[in-house]
């Protein structure tokens, strides 16, 4: 009989470890445990000031973890829905200037 070799899961059950807020010059994300929500700002364009919010609650702390590990400086906030969605949260975006 053939072993399989043993291979550590990462927990992905939390996201107490993790920052709360992700920034850089193109956008700010947040995430608010407590509200299961996040939520995030373009810091680029000041016209229509796009931002976005999570509809879905469940599995958001996975998703959380995983935008926390592609977030760097060159980060938009698009990008970060593009990640939140790839994890299937719901996201809901719009201009705060209309």
């Amino acid at each position: 009989m053939m072993k399989t070799p043993k291979t550590s899961i990462p927990n992905l059950s939390g996201a107490a470890d993790l920052p709360l807020t992700l920034a850089n010059t193109h956008c700010i994300v947040n995430y608010f445990p407590s509200e299961k929500e996040v939520r995030g700002s373009d810091l680029t364009e000041g016209n229509n000031e796009p931002r976005f919010f999570t509809r879905s609650k469940r599995g958001l702390p996975a998703a959380w973890k995983v935008l926390v590990a592609t977030f760097d400086e060159h980060t938009g906030m698009y990008f970060a829905v593009q990640v939140l969605h790839y994890c299937c949260i719901n996201i809901h975006t719009y201009c705060a200037a209309d």
